[in-house]
């Protein structure tokens, strides 16, 4: 188990304000978003392409994607954020999850390439 006592105590107090404030409801926040690097991308089907990652205990990190495709290129970003209710211990393990991207061009036309934070609105 990895103690995230001291990062509890800065996310909720981080949390608090904006509770109060009323911007973000408490439990859909998600804290510290960055890109992460895929392992693998896929052609999953005639319109879908499917990213692989590697991450850690799924109640204390989200990943999500951001894609744009324009012609033959498909944009990808690949998001890590913590959520704001993460327990206060999380269990030191590894996983591996795949994020299915549907695509308006055939899969087998387009080159997957790598999008950048300032592109997925990081």
């Amino acid at each position: 188990m990895i103690n995230n006592r001291n990062g509890a105590l800065l996310l909720a107090g981080g949390l608090l304000c904006g509770a109060i404030s009323g911007c973000v409801p408490l439990a859909d926040a998600t804290l510290n978003e960055h890109l992460i690097s895929w392992t693998s991308a896929e052609i999953t089907g005639t319109h879908e392409i499917t990213v692989t990652v590697h991450g850690g205990d799924p109640l204390c990190e989200t990943t999500r994607v951001v894609s744009s495709e324009d012609g033959t290129v498909l944009r990808v970003a690949v998001i890590r954020g913590y959520p704001a209710d993460a327990p206060d211990q999380c269990t030191l393990i590894a996983t591996q999850e795949q994020l299915v991207i549907s695509t308006t061009a055939p899969a087998s036309t387009l080159t997957v390439e790598p999008m950048s934070a300032a592109e997925a609105g990081l």
